[in-house]
């Protein structure tokens, strides 16, 4: 049971991670194109 436990909130944690950054990426993009105009 303390396994799956842990393996659910290992895979929610990555996934969390991963959409962070991918946001942080999309807001990094969207700043830069903002300056540039």
């Amino acid at each position: 049971m303390r396994r799956t436990i842990a393996g659910v909130l290992l895979a929610v944690a990555a996934t969390v991670t991963v959409t962070g950054t991918a946001g942080a990426g999309d807001r990094i993009s969207g700043l830069s194109q903002f300056d540039s105009r």
